[in-house]
Protein backbone atom coordinates (compact mmCIF):
# COMPACT_ATOMS: atom_id res chain seq x y z
CA UNK A 1 0.00 0.00 0.00
CA UNK A 2 2.82 2.41 0.89
CA UNK A 3 4.65 1.56 -2.32
CA UNK A 4 1.48 2.18 -4.36
CA UNK A 5 0.94 5.53 -2.66
CA UNK A 6 4.52 6.58 -3.43
CA UNK A 7 4.15 5.62 -7.07
CA UNK A 8 0.88 7.54 -7.40
CA UNK A 9 2.45 10.63 -5.77
CA UNK A 10 5.42 10.39 -8.13
CA UNK A 11 3.11 10.02 -11.12
CA UNK A 12 1.29 13.22 -10.15
CA UNK A 13 4.57 15.12 -9.78
CA UNK A 14 5.82 13.80 -13.13
CA UNK A 15 2.53 14.75 -14.78
CA UNK A 16 2.81 18.25 -13.35
CA UNK A 17 6.42 18.48 -14.64
CA UNK A 18 5.32 17.46 -18.14
CA UNK A 19 2.60 20.12 -18.15
CA UNK A 20 5.05 22.70 -16.80
CA UNK A 21 7.73 22.00 -19.42
CA UNK A 22 5.12 21.97 -22.20
CA UNK A 23 3.54 25.33 -21.39
CA UNK A 24 6.64 27.03 -19.95
CA UNK A 25 9.64 25.69 -21.88
CA UNK A 26 12.99 26.75 -20.57
CA UNK A 27 16.07 25.74 -18.60
CA UNK A 28 14.37 25.54 -15.21
CA UNK A 29 11.33 23.58 -16.40
CA UNK A 30 13.51 21.14 -18.39
CA UNK A 31 15.86 20.62 -15.46
CA UNK A 32 12.89 19.97 -13.18
CA UNK A 33 11.39 17.47 -15.65
CA UNK A 34 14.62 15.50 -16.31
CA UNK A 35 15.52 15.47 -12.63
CA UNK A 36 12.17 13.86 -11.82
CA UNK A 37 12.70 11.42 -14.68
CA UNK A 38 16.19 10.39 -13.56
CA UNK A 39 15.42 10.01 -9.84
CA UNK A 40 13.58 6.62 -10.11
CA UNK A 41 16.15 5.33 -12.62
CA UNK A 42 19.00 6.20 -10.27
CA UNK A 43 17.11 4.66 -7.36
CA UNK A 44 16.53 1.47 -9.34
CA UNK A 45 20.22 1.16 -10.31
CA UNK A 46 21.29 1.80 -6.72
CA UNK A 47 18.87 -0.81 -5.35
CA UNK A 48 20.02 -3.41 -7.87
CA UNK A 49 23.61 -2.78 -6.82
CA UNK A 50 22.66 -3.31 -3.16
CA UNK A 51 20.75 -6.46 -4.09
CA UNK A 52 23.73 -8.09 -5.80
CA UNK A 53 26.20 -7.03 -3.10
CA UNK A 54 23.96 -8.04 -0.22
CA UNK A 55 25.20 -10.79 2.14
CA UNK A 56 24.10 -12.36 5.41
CA UNK A 57 25.16 -14.97 7.95
CA UNK A 58 22.81 -17.07 10.10
CA UNK A 59 23.75 -19.75 12.62
CA UNK A 60 22.26 -21.97 15.33
CA UNK A 61 24.51 -23.11 18.16
CA UNK A 62 22.59 -26.38 18.75
CA UNK A 63 20.40 -28.31 16.35
CA UNK A 64 19.35 -31.14 18.69
CA UNK A 65 18.20 -30.36 22.22
CA UNK A 66 16.03 -31.82 24.95
CA UNK A 67 12.99 -29.93 26.17
CA UNK A 68 14.02 -27.16 28.58
CA UNK A 69 17.36 -26.34 26.93
CA UNK A 70 18.20 -22.98 25.36
CA UNK A 71 19.26 -22.40 21.74
CA UNK A 72 20.94 -19.27 20.41
CA UNK A 73 20.13 -18.26 16.85
CA UNK A 74 22.15 -15.41 15.29
CA UNK A 75 21.48 -13.34 12.19
CA UNK A 76 24.12 -10.98 10.80
CA UNK A 77 23.54 -8.59 7.88
CA UNK A 78 26.87 -7.53 6.38
CA UNK A 79 27.54 -4.41 4.28
CA UNK A 80 31.03 -4.55 2.76
CA UNK A 81 30.43 -1.67 0.36
CA UNK A 82 30.91 2.09 0.77
CA UNK A 83 27.22 2.72 0.18
CA UNK A 84 24.37 2.58 2.66
CA UNK A 85 21.85 -0.24 2.55
CA UNK A 86 18.71 1.92 2.69
CA UNK A 87 15.65 -0.14 3.63
CA UNK A 88 15.89 -3.85 4.41
CA UNK A 89 12.95 -5.89 5.69
CA UNK A 90 13.56 -9.39 7.09
CA UNK A 91 10.93 -12.10 7.52
CA UNK A 92 11.66 -15.22 9.57
CA UNK A 93 10.61 -18.82 9.69
CA UNK A 94 8.94 -19.80 12.95
CA UNK A 95 6.21 -17.20 12.78
CA UNK A 96 3.54 -19.92 13.01
CA UNK A 97 5.11 -21.73 15.97
CA UNK A 98 5.57 -21.09 19.69
CA UNK A 99 8.49 -18.82 18.73
CA UNK A 100 6.16 -16.28 17.10
CA UNK A 101 7.01 -13.53 19.56
CA UNK A 102 10.72 -13.86 18.74
CA UNK A 103 10.46 -13.89 14.98
CA UNK A 104 8.59 -10.75 14.12
CA UNK A 105 9.46 -8.94 10.89
CA UNK A 106 12.45 -6.58 11.30
CA UNK A 107 13.19 -3.41 9.34
CA UNK A 108 16.63 -1.85 9.26
CA UNK A 109 19.23 0.20 7.41
CA UNK A 110 22.91 -0.80 7.36
CA UNK A 111 25.65 1.83 7.15
CA UNK A 112 28.69 1.49 4.80
CA UNK A 113 31.33 -1.05 5.92
CA UNK A 114 29.13 -2.03 8.81
CA UNK A 115 26.97 -4.93 9.95
CA UNK A 116 23.87 -5.53 12.04
CA UNK A 117 23.68 -8.57 14.32
CA UNK A 118 20.49 -9.89 15.89
CA UNK A 119 20.77 -12.67 18.50
CA UNK A 120 17.67 -14.70 19.39
CA UNK A 121 17.65 -16.66 22.66
CA UNK A 122 15.12 -19.48 22.20
CA UNK A 123 13.96 -21.40 25.26
CA UNK A 124 12.79 -24.76 23.94
CA UNK A 125 9.87 -25.50 26.24
CA UNK A 126 8.00 -27.97 24.04
CA UNK A 127 8.99 -30.96 21.95
CA UNK A 128 8.85 -30.59 18.20
CA UNK A 129 10.67 -29.99 14.96
CA UNK A 130 10.97 -26.26 14.28
CA UNK A 131 12.01 -24.24 11.25
CA UNK A 132 13.88 -21.08 12.19
CA UNK A 133 16.04 -18.56 10.40
CA UNK A 134 15.68 -16.12 7.54
CA UNK A 135 12.74 -16.81 5.28
CA UNK A 136 12.71 -13.82 2.97
CA UNK A 137 14.54 -10.49 2.68
CA UNK A 138 13.05 -7.46 0.94
CA UNK A 139 15.41 -4.76 -0.29
CA UNK A 140 13.69 -1.45 -1.04
CA UNK A 141 14.90 1.74 -2.65
CA UNK A 142 15.04 5.21 -1.05
CA UNK A 143 11.83 6.38 -2.68
CA UNK A 144 9.80 3.30 -1.90
CA UNK A 145 9.13 2.62 -5.58
CA UNK A 146 10.84 -0.77 -5.94
CA UNK A 147 11.19 -3.89 -3.83
CA UNK A 148 13.37 -6.92 -4.59
CA UNK A 149 12.89 -10.20 -2.77
CA UNK A 150 16.04 -11.97 -1.69
CA UNK A 151 14.89 -15.57 -1.25
CA UNK A 152 16.58 -17.68 1.43
CA UNK A 153 16.43 -21.34 0.48
CA UNK A 154 18.08 -22.92 3.51
CA UNK A 155 16.17 -22.51 6.79
CA UNK A 156 17.73 -23.79 9.98
CA UNK A 157 16.10 -26.56 11.97
CA UNK A 158 15.88 -27.18 15.70
CA UNK A 159 14.88 -30.60 16.97
CA UNK A 160 13.48 -30.56 20.51
CA UNK A 161 13.18 -34.01 22.09
CA UNK A 162 10.69 -34.68 24.91
CA UNK A 163 12.02 -35.20 28.42
CA UNK A 164 12.29 -38.72 29.79
CA UNK A 165 10.68 -38.72 33.24
CA UNK A 166 11.66 -41.71 35.33
CA UNK A 167 8.80 -43.04 37.46
CA UNK A 168 9.49 -45.03 40.62
CA UNK A 169 5.89 -46.21 40.99
CA UNK A 170 3.00 -46.79 38.62
CA UNK A 171 0.18 -49.35 38.92
CA UNK A 172 1.35 -51.57 36.06
CA UNK A 173 3.10 -54.90 36.55
CA UNK A 174 3.41 -58.24 34.83
CA UNK A 175 5.11 -60.29 37.56
CA UNK A 176 7.27 -61.74 34.83
CA UNK A 177 10.42 -63.54 35.83
CA UNK A 178 12.37 -61.06 33.73
CA UNK A 179 11.53 -57.97 35.76
CA UNK A 180 13.96 -55.22 36.66
CA UNK A 181 15.05 -56.86 39.92
CA UNK A 182 16.18 -59.99 38.14
CA UNK A 183 17.79 -57.95 35.37
CA UNK A 184 19.84 -55.88 37.79
CA UNK A 185 20.90 -58.92 39.80
CA UNK A 186 22.22 -60.55 36.64
CA UNK A 187 19.85 -63.49 36.90
CA UNK A 188 17.21 -62.24 34.47
CA UNK A 189 15.48 -65.08 32.64
CA UNK A 190 17.54 -67.76 34.33
CA UNK A 191 14.89 -68.13 37.07
CA UNK A 192 11.82 -70.35 36.71
CA UNK A 193 11.00 -73.55 34.88
CA UNK A 194 12.21 -74.02 31.33
CA UNK A 195 9.17 -74.75 29.15
CA UNK A 196 10.69 -75.11 25.67
CA UNK A 197 13.38 -73.92 23.28
CA UNK A 198 12.70 -72.11 20.00
CA UNK A 199 14.46 -70.18 17.27
CA UNK A 200 15.53 -66.60 17.93
CA UNK A 201 13.09 -63.85 16.95
CA UNK A 202 13.58 -60.09 16.88
CA UNK A 203 13.30 -58.60 20.38
CA UNK A 204 14.61 -61.59 22.36
CA UNK A 205 17.26 -60.65 24.92
CA UNK A 206 20.74 -62.20 25.04
CA UNK A 207 19.97 -63.67 28.46
CA UNK A 208 17.43 -65.99 26.83
CA UNK A 209 19.91 -67.49 24.33
CA UNK A 210 20.63 -71.21 24.82
CA UNK A 211 24.31 -71.05 23.89
CA UNK A 212 25.14 -74.76 23.97
CA UNK A 213 22.16 -75.75 21.83
CA UNK A 214 22.80 -72.82 19.48
CA UNK A 215 26.39 -74.06 18.94
CA UNK A 216 25.18 -77.61 18.16
CA UNK A 217 22.44 -76.49 15.75
CA UNK A 218 24.54 -73.69 14.25
CA UNK A 219 21.65 -71.22 14.70
CA UNK A 220 20.52 -69.05 17.59
CA UNK A 221 18.06 -70.79 19.91
CA UNK A 222 16.34 -69.12 22.88
CA UNK A 223 14.73 -70.44 26.05
CA UNK A 224 11.11 -70.01 27.06
CA UNK A 225 10.24 -70.06 30.76
CA UNK A 226 6.97 -70.71 32.44
CA UNK A 227 5.40 -67.66 34.02
CA UNK A 228 2.41 -67.40 36.34
CA UNK A 229 1.39 -64.04 34.92
CA UNK A 230 1.94 -62.78 31.38
CA UNK A 231 0.04 -59.50 31.56
CA UNK A 232 1.21 -56.91 29.09
CA UNK A 233 0.83 -53.14 28.96
CA UNK A 234 -1.40 -51.81 26.19
CA UNK A 235 -0.93 -48.04 25.84
CA UNK A 236 -3.61 -46.32 23.75
CA UNK A 237 -2.84 -42.74 22.82
CA UNK A 238 -5.45 -40.24 21.65
CA UNK A 239 -4.04 -38.32 18.67
CA UNK A 240 -7.28 -36.59 17.72
CA UNK A 241 -6.64 -33.27 16.03
CA UNK A 242 -7.10 -30.31 18.39
CA UNK A 243 -8.92 -27.10 17.50
CA UNK A 244 -6.98 -24.70 19.72
CA UNK A 245 -4.47 -22.09 18.60
CA UNK A 246 -0.86 -22.88 17.70
CA UNK A 247 0.50 -22.23 21.21
CA UNK A 248 -2.30 -24.11 22.99
CA UNK A 249 -2.01 -27.12 20.66
CA UNK A 250 1.76 -27.24 21.14
CA UNK A 251 1.48 -27.13 24.95
CA UNK A 252 -1.24 -29.80 25.06
CA UNK A 253 0.46 -32.16 22.61
CA UNK A 254 3.76 -31.78 24.43
CA UNK A 255 2.12 -32.79 27.72
CA UNK A 256 0.45 -35.84 26.17
CA UNK A 257 3.71 -37.00 24.60
CA UNK A 258 5.68 -36.44 27.81
CA UNK A 259 3.18 -38.52 29.82
CA UNK A 260 3.33 -41.27 27.18
CA UNK A 261 7.14 -41.32 27.28
CA UNK A 262 7.11 -41.59 31.08
CA UNK A 263 4.68 -44.54 31.04
CA UNK A 264 6.48 -46.41 28.26
CA UNK A 265 9.84 -45.83 29.93
CA UNK A 266 8.48 -47.26 33.19
CA UNK A 267 7.08 -50.37 31.50
CA UNK A 268 10.10 -51.17 29.34
CA UNK A 269 12.60 -50.49 32.10
CA UNK A 270 10.85 -53.28 34.01
CA UNK A 271 10.74 -55.45 30.88
CA UNK A 272 6.96 -55.45 30.75
CA UNK A 273 5.98 -56.28 27.19
CA UNK A 274 4.32 -53.14 25.87
CA UNK A 275 2.11 -52.43 22.89
CA UNK A 276 1.71 -48.81 21.85
CA UNK A 277 -1.45 -48.14 19.79
CA UNK A 278 -2.51 -44.94 18.05
CA UNK A 279 -4.35 -43.71 14.96
CA UNK A 280 -2.16 -41.76 12.53
CA UNK A 281 -4.99 -40.16 10.57
CA UNK A 282 -5.56 -43.02 8.14
CA UNK A 283 -4.72 -46.30 9.91
CA UNK A 284 -4.47 -47.71 13.38
CA UNK A 285 -0.83 -48.38 14.21
CA UNK A 286 0.38 -50.92 16.76
CA UNK A 287 4.03 -50.89 17.81
CA UNK A 288 5.40 -53.52 20.16
CA UNK A 289 8.40 -53.49 22.47
CA UNK A 290 9.60 -56.34 24.65
CA UNK A 291 12.60 -54.89 26.47
CA UNK A 292 14.33 -51.61 27.21
CA UNK A 293 16.57 -51.80 24.13
CA UNK A 294 13.43 -51.04 22.11
CA UNK A 295 12.69 -47.84 24.02
CA UNK A 296 14.69 -45.62 21.66
CA UNK A 297 12.55 -46.70 18.70
CA UNK A 298 9.33 -45.93 20.59
CA UNK A 299 10.81 -42.64 21.84
CA UNK A 300 11.64 -41.51 18.30
CA UNK A 301 8.13 -42.40 17.18
CA UNK A 302 6.62 -40.29 19.95
CA UNK A 303 8.92 -37.39 19.17
CA UNK A 304 7.76 -37.24 15.55
CA UNK A 305 4.12 -38.16 16.11
CA UNK A 306 1.46 -35.85 14.68
CA UNK A 307 -1.95 -35.13 16.21
CA UNK A 308 -4.02 -35.41 13.05
CA UNK A 309 -6.43 -38.30 13.62
CA UNK A 310 -10.08 -37.80 12.62
CA UNK A 311 -11.19 -41.03 14.30
CA UNK A 312 -12.85 -40.54 17.72
CA UNK A 313 -10.88 -42.13 20.56
CA UNK A 314 -13.78 -44.34 21.65
CA UNK A 315 -13.94 -45.88 18.15
CA UNK A 316 -10.23 -46.60 18.29
CA UNK A 317 -10.74 -48.36 21.64
CA UNK A 318 -13.51 -50.42 20.12
CA UNK A 319 -11.25 -51.54 17.28
CA UNK A 320 -8.38 -52.32 19.67
CA UNK A 321 -10.66 -54.38 21.92
CA UNK A 322 -11.12 -56.98 19.18
CA UNK A 323 -7.43 -57.90 19.39
CA UNK A 324 -7.17 -58.23 23.18
CA UNK A 325 -8.31 -61.69 24.30
CA UNK A 326 -6.41 -62.05 27.58
CA UNK A 327 -6.28 -59.95 30.73
CA UNK A 328 -3.91 -56.99 30.30
CA UNK A 329 -3.03 -53.55 31.66
CA UNK A 330 -4.89 -51.02 29.50
CA UNK A 331 -3.52 -47.46 29.76
CA UNK A 332 -5.55 -44.72 28.09
CA UNK A 333 -3.99 -41.28 27.55
CA UNK A 334 -6.39 -38.62 26.31
CA UNK A 335 -7.46 -34.99 26.69
CA UNK A 336 -11.14 -35.73 25.94
CA UNK A 337 -13.82 -37.23 28.16
CA UNK A 338 -17.29 -38.22 26.95
CA UNK A 339 -20.02 -40.81 27.52
CA UNK A 340 -18.89 -43.05 24.64
CA UNK A 341 -15.40 -43.24 26.11
CA UNK A 342 -16.79 -44.15 29.57
CA UNK A 343 -18.83 -46.98 28.05
CA UNK A 344 -15.78 -48.36 26.27
CA UNK A 345 -13.75 -48.26 29.48
CA UNK A 346 -16.59 -50.11 31.23
CA UNK A 347 -16.47 -52.85 28.58
CA UNK A 348 -12.72 -53.25 29.08
CA UNK A 349 -13.28 -53.64 32.83
CA UNK A 350 -16.06 -56.19 32.32
CA UNK A 351 -13.54 -58.28 30.40
CA UNK A 352 -11.23 -58.25 33.48
CA UNK A 353 -8.65 -55.86 32.03
CA UNK A 354 -6.86 -53.53 34.44
CA UNK A 355 -7.78 -50.07 33.12
CA UNK A 356 -5.83 -46.88 33.84
CA UNK A 357 -7.10 -43.52 32.58
CA UNK A 358 -4.63 -40.62 32.35
CA UNK A 359 -6.62 -37.50 31.55
CA UNK A 360 -4.66 -34.47 30.32
CA UNK A 361 -6.80 -31.55 31.45
CA UNK A 362 -7.37 -28.66 29.04
CA UNK A 363 -9.03 -26.48 31.69
CA UNK A 364 -6.06 -24.10 31.84
CA UNK A 365 -6.13 -23.68 28.07
CA UNK A 366 -9.84 -22.82 28.20
CA UNK A 367 -9.57 -20.82 31.46
CA UNK A 368 -12.16 -23.06 33.17
CA UNK A 369 -10.02 -24.55 35.90
CA UNK A 370 -12.52 -24.59 38.81
CA UNK A 371 -15.52 -25.66 36.72
CA UNK A 372 -13.50 -28.36 35.00
CA UNK A 373 -12.23 -29.72 38.34
CA UNK A 374 -15.78 -30.21 39.60
CA UNK A 375 -16.72 -31.95 36.36
CA UNK A 376 -13.78 -34.37 36.36
CA UNK A 377 -14.29 -35.22 40.06
CA UNK A 378 -17.87 -36.21 39.26
CA UNK A 379 -16.70 -38.32 36.31
CA UNK A 380 -13.81 -40.03 38.07
CA UNK A 381 -15.83 -41.22 41.07
CA UNK A 382 -18.02 -43.75 39.18
CA UNK A 383 -15.00 -44.89 37.17
CA UNK A 384 -13.05 -45.52 40.35
CA UNK A 385 -16.01 -47.44 41.80
CA UNK A 386 -15.75 -50.02 39.00
CA UNK A 387 -11.98 -50.39 39.52
CA UNK A 388 -10.60 -47.95 36.92
CA UNK A 389 -7.55 -46.07 38.16
CA UNK A 390 -7.67 -42.39 37.21
CA UNK A 391 -5.10 -39.60 36.98
CA UNK A 392 -5.68 -35.98 36.05
CA UNK A 393 -2.67 -34.06 34.75
CA UNK A 394 -2.85 -30.28 34.32
CA UNK A 395 -0.54 -28.25 32.11
CA UNK A 396 1.50 -26.96 35.06
CA UNK A 397 1.55 -30.25 37.00
CA UNK A 398 4.69 -32.24 37.66
CA UNK A 399 4.07 -35.51 35.84
CA UNK A 400 6.23 -37.56 38.20
CA UNK A 401 4.33 -36.35 41.27
CA UNK A 402 0.90 -37.04 39.73
CA UNK A 403 1.62 -40.49 38.27
CA UNK A 404 3.43 -41.74 41.37
CA UNK A 405 0.60 -40.68 43.70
Amino acid sequence: MVMLRNRVAYGLFLGAAIVFVYFYPGLFSSMFFYTLLLIPISSLVYTLYVYYKFSYIQSVDKKFVTKGEVVTFNVKIVNETKMIYPYIEIQFYGGNTVFTQHFKTKKMAVLPNDSSTYPFILECQYRGYYEVGLKEIKIKDFLGFFSFRYKVFEPKYITVYPRIISLERFPVSSNKLSDLEGMLSGRGQEQGVLSDVRKYSYGDGLKKVHWKLSARKNEIMVKNYESTDTMQAIVLLDLTENAYGILENTILEDKIVEVSVAVLNYCLLRQIETHFIYHNGSDMIRESAKEYSHFETVYNTLFKIQFESKTPFDEMLQLALREEHVKNNIILITSRLDEKLYRQMGIWRELSHEVILIYISTSELMHLEEEQKVKTDEIFQPLQEIGIKTYEVHMQDDIKTILES
